[in-house]
């Protein structure tokens, strides 16, 4: 079983690398076969469709089992079976078990709680002009990490994502705020290829893991909302932007969507100035009719 499991890797390995998925992607993908072989203790060739449908099932039995973990093992395992088991695609599509799920929305933070979080006195410059480049532009926690010092196009207000979701490369926004911000930081830290390079070497770039883990360290000494984590920030600015005027293609192109149906989630977030809001009946004139 162990050398079978071995080609099949290697083989699943090329296919994954040949169409173009992330390191983060292939390294997931291979967990979940894995995991499907150690369930029946034996080569995912050997293991039937009905068995691959079981399995599924008891997954979904499990509480922490959402959505995207549910989509991301099917995936997974459809890829493996067609692109490397070349099983018949109409078989495969079978193998989705029926579930209704909540819809979820995405976390979102007052700006009185990002304040404190972007001003919270344990962050140093560097977490500081981190987690205010995500949340001033919009980036998911890979791309701020990955982020080049020739990314940042000050002349031209625009950050570059390069090879971000999907591999594709983008413009974001770069408020002038944000800009000034990541310049007080380089004359402090001086990063030479990286923007934000490794806690450790420094020659490579910032791991999300560790940005994480002091995210939430934040979260716990402010009392943030339960539930709140680095791509909260993300959601913030969509939300933020679509409040400011920010019609709704510009945003998707700023947060690298690739749908504008995605987009479409964060106007459930926005809420108008209450105040200033003018009703549908201020634009009808209401003087009552003459001898009525």
């Amino acid at each position: 079983m162990f050398q079978a499991m071995t080609k099949l890797k290697q083989k699943m390995t090329d296919q994954l690398t040949l169409g173009g998925y992330s390191t983060q992607t292939q390294k997931y993908y291979l967990r979940h076969v894995a995991a499907l072989a150690k369930h029946y203790g034996r080569s995912p060739d050997k293991i039937s469709l009905d068995e691959i449908h079981a399995y599924l099932a008891q997954r979904l039995r499990k509480p922490k089992c959402s959505e995207a973990t549910l989509s991301q093992i099917l995936n997974a395992l459809k890829f493996f079976y067609d692109r490397v088991l070349h099983w018949p695609t109409q078989d495969l599509e079978r193998l989705r078990p029926k579930r209704k799920y909540a819809k979820r929305r995405p976390d979102i933070l007052s700006v009185k709680d990002i304040e404190r979080l972007l001003r919270w006195e344990g962050f140093t410059p560097k977490y500081r002009a981190f987690f205010m480049t995500i949340f001033g532009a919009g980036l998911r926690i890979s791309e701020a990490c990955r982020l080049k010092i020739s990314d940042v196009k000050g002349e031209s207000n625009l950050l570059r994502i390069e090879q971000g979701k999907g591999k594709k490369d983008r413009y974001t926004i770069l408020f002038p705020i944000l800009l000034d911000e990541l310049r007080a930081y380089w004359r402090v830290y001086r990063p030479e290829q990286w923007l934000f390079p490794s806690a450790g070497s420094g020659k490579g770039p910032f791991h999300p893991r560790i940005a994480q883990i002091h995210f939430q360290k934040a979260c716990r000494a402010l009392k943030l909302p339960k539930g709140s984590c680095v791509h909260t920030l993300r959601h913030c600015f969509a939300t933020y932007c679509l409040e400011q005027g920010v019609i709704l293609p510009t945003v998707k192109e700023w947060l690298g969507h690739s749908d504008l149906e995605t987009t479409c989630h964060y106007l459930h977030y926005v809420r108008p100035d209450i105040k200033n809001l003018k009703s549908p009946l201020d634009l009808i004139d209401l003087t009552p009719i003459k001898g009525k």
